[in-house]
């Protein structure tokens, strides 16, 4: 068992709210629920509720197998602008962090998550389905904005070659390589 005190990178797992289970306890003591709509919401819950978990235990086995059936479900919409929902989870995520005195704290592994969810995900989703550069442009300054010095971040530099590529190409604006 751990505790996001002395295992930081479990901010950086996957936050699907469908990989975790949580006591019943931690909910009637802490004021921590899904928040209503849109993206994003189990990755609120979701870290707010590491940070309040006296621990922690990661099986390595998969006990749920997620896919996405059903028409119309969040996951599953295809609206270009529907990316922008994350921007209200990761800022209510960073802001609860904020409030409770864990950000700076956890700097690092919050401006991962930030740029991950905020900015990588997003803009390679959209450029799939077709480059809106206005709202690549936007989701770049919302991550700049909230970590000024993010290409500093040592997880950026630890990630994957692929996604190092695919990072740097999204910092100098080459949508059309990608």
């Amino acid at each position: 068992s751990q505790t996001l005190a002395n295992c930081p990178e479990l901010l950086l797992c996957p936050p699907s709210a469908c990989c975790a289970a949580w006591k019943r306890e931690l909910f009637l003591m802490h004021p921590i629920r899904f928040r209503a709509g849109g993206w994003g919401e189990d990755l609120v819950m979701t870290r707010k509720m590491l940070a309040v978990a006296n621990s922690v235990v990661a099986l390595s086995e998969t006990l749920y197998d997620y896919h996405i059936s059903r028409p119309g479900s969040v996951t599953n919409r295809k609206e270009l602008q529907t990316n922008r929902e994350i921007l209200g989870a990761i800022s209510e995520t960073l802001d609860w962090y904020r409030t409770e005195g864990l950000f700076e704290r956890y700097h690092d592994e919050l401006c991962y998550l930030t740029v991950m969810n905020a900015y990588y995900d997003p803009v390679v989703r959209i450029l799939k389905q077709a480059p809106a550069y206005e709202l690549l442009s936007e989701l770049r300054e919302y991550a700049f904005l909230q970590f000024p010095d993010l290409k500093k971040n040592p997880y950026l530099r630890r990630a994957s070659l692929k996604n190092r590529i695919v990072f740097r190409l999204l910092l100098r604006r080459r949508y059309r390589l990608l």
